[in-house]
């Protein structure tokens, strides 16, 4: 009984799994990149059922305080940003709805309580909790000076 040796056409169909396997592989890896980061963006979209807002912090590519924007049609390199379902979510997280100085609309018109740089919340009825605690009522004129 003669054992008939593998020709050069089985040879290359067997390694055609392999390679298709690698490119999904090494899509899959660069998405996950600062370069990709799409998987994230569409994962957010579907979870919350809308498009979301996107997160921009401070730093050398994005001058000025830390703030949301809608995200774009196209964007090309959308890894590193964090998204929030709703502008509300994006300020509760303390991002602020402009890029020149801090303003949170929606937790003042939801009447909820507002981050201050540096840490510590402002109460709608004007009352301050600073970082290490301490509470400043709106009456308390004497200890704000």
């Amino acid at each position: 009984m003669a054992t008939e040796e593998p020709t050069k056409k089985t040879h290359k169909r067997k390694k055609w799994p392999f390679v298709v396997l690698a490119i999904i592989v090494g899509v899959v890896l660069l998405d996950q990149t600062f370069i990709g980061g799409t998987t994230l963006f569409y994962r957010t979209w579907l979870t919350c059922g809308q498009r979301p807002v996107m997160a921009v912090g401070t730093g050398f590519m994005n001058a000025g305080v830390a703030h949301y924007v809608d995200t774009p049609d196209i964007n090309i390199f959308p890894g590193g940003q964090d998204y929030y379902c709703t502008p509300i979510e994006a300020e509760r997280a303390g991002f602020s709805a402009s890029d020149k100085k801090y303003e949170y609309p929606h937790l003042k018109a939801a009447g909820e309580r507002i981050p201050v740089p540096g840490g510590g919340w402002i109460y709608p009825d004007g009352t301050e909790v600073l970082p290490s605690g301490t509470i400043l009522r709106p009456d308390d004129t004497a200890t704000r000076n």
